[in-house]
């Protein structure tokens, strides 16, 4: 529980915090050229802007205006253009109308022209339509943590429906992943009012309080932290593709609790966010294989054999610095701590433990190795035997709410 509270510290606004709510510039999508009605997204999108689509051969045009206060444009990634088309600015030694669509001023139109070529089309090792980047390029990460990105999805030829839907694949879903760092936006100063006390926190910024640059960082998956992100409607039995990506700051790792998904032809259960989408397969169940595991508490030693085996450092020196680090004394531990280990029993009566053979010895401290093959069912029955509570919480397998075994705030289910 300790994590929850600092979790609501770190959201809450304050004299001297500005929380969770910040000023964002948002990509929208609109029907029409006059800009008036906007196509709503589902709200898992979050601040992330639209889905732009296209197949290999295919041409996008795509008309932006600027309904912010300051300049902006677009940059895309995996797609051909021409300078006019760049949406980047920087000391190019262009002029005129190739200078453009580096920023378009606020109240202004720009038409960007990209074209889908085979050189930038997925290979036959790919999948069939392959998630990339863009956002502003007048000064990119300041322009991204300001909230303005999209995702752009290059596709195989005949992958998509006349309403740019997929064909092979039921329902899509866009999971930008970033640590955005506020103090970087355009738009700090109005966020910066948004404290109880304005100008304390914008004595915090400029002064580049360490604590305070910190707690502005959102480590947010389309712009939501902390388990507000929507959820995502999938029915038994459908192919999902999940587009995950991030442009900006840190390596993120993408999951989804309960499920293995494919991932460059393979089976998965993570992946680095990279521009790769995953489809999730329907299960088909053949058999069950039962487990019966228990959580006992067991002194381990980490040096059974009393000695120094391996060769270390320099000398006897080393050696005898070791020596006395494992030394048990009365202001030392030494090698030997109580640990919480996962034990398999041959039954459910948990009389008789398994029987661990010499090549098994290896797994020391290590639970038994659960087997099981695609399209069975994994059933474990849990003894806890400790002194504290434990759960059974798998990775890569499909499992109900009440089979998740993972301890968590989440109030969005509760009755």
């Amino acid at each position: 529980m300790d994590s929850f509270i600092i979790s609501d510290r770190l959201i809450q606004t304050t004299e001297y915090r500005i929380g969770s709510v910040y000023k964002k510039v948002k990509l929208k999508q609109f029907t029409d050229g006059s800009f008036r009605r906007e196509i709503k997204p589902a709200p898992w999108m979050g601040y992330v802007g639209p889905t732009i689509k296209g197949e290999t051969g295919d041409v996008l045009y795509v008309h932006f205006r600027n309904l912010a206060s300051r300049p902006y444009g677009l940059h895309p990634h995996g797609v051909q253009y021409f300078k006019d088309s760049e949406g980047s600015l920087y000391m190019d030694g262009t002029s005129g109308r190739d200078k453009l669509d580096d920023t378009v001023p606020p109240g202004y139109t720009y038409t960007y022209r990209w074209s889908m070529l085979n050189t930038f089309a997925p290979t036959k090792d790919d999948e069939n339509c392959v998630p990339v980047g863009y956002h502003p390029h007048v000064r990119s990460t300041k322009d991204i943590d300001t909230g303005v990105v999209g995702i752009l999805l290059i596709c195989k030829p005949g992958t998509l429906n006349p309403d740019n839907s997929r064909k092979d694949v039921d329902r899509e879903f866009v999971l930008y992943a970033d640590t955005v760092n506020e103090t970087n936006s355009w738009l700090i100063d109005q966020s910066l009012n948004l404290c109880l006390n304005p100008q304390r926190c914008r004595q915090l910024f400029n002064q580049k309080n360490e604590a305070f640059i910190t707690d502005t960082l959102m480590y947010s998956i389309n712009g939501y932290i902390y388990g507000n992100l929507p959820d995502f409607p999938v029915y038994e039995g459908e192919k999902v593709a999940f587009y995950a990506m991030g442009l900006n700051l840190g390596l993120h790792v993408f999951g989804v609790q309960g499920q293995s998904f494919t991932f460059k032809h393979g089976m998965a259960a993570f992946v680095n966010v990279l521009p790769r989408p995953g489809i999730l397969p329907p299960a088909i169940i053949r058999r069950t294989r039962r487990y019966y595991i228990a959580v006992e508490e067991v002194v381990w030693d980490y040096r059974p054999s009393g000695k120094v085996l391996a060769r270390v450092g320099k000398g006897s020196t080393e050696r005898s610095r070791i020596e006395e680090r494992f030394f048990t004394s009365d202001g030392a531990v030494g090698g030997r701590f109580v640990k919480a280990v996962f034990i398999e029993y041959t039954d459910g009566t948990f009389q008789r433990r398994k029987r661990r053979y010499k090549d098994e010895k290896h797994l020391g401290v290590l639970g038994p190795p659960v087997r099981v093959e695609v399209g069975e069912m994994l059933e474990i029955i849990l003894l806890n035997k400790a002194s504290r509570p434990y759960s059974f919480n798998p990775f890569g397998l499909a499992f109900t709410k009440d089979n998740e075994g993972a301890f968590y705030k989440n109030d969005r289910y509760s009755k």
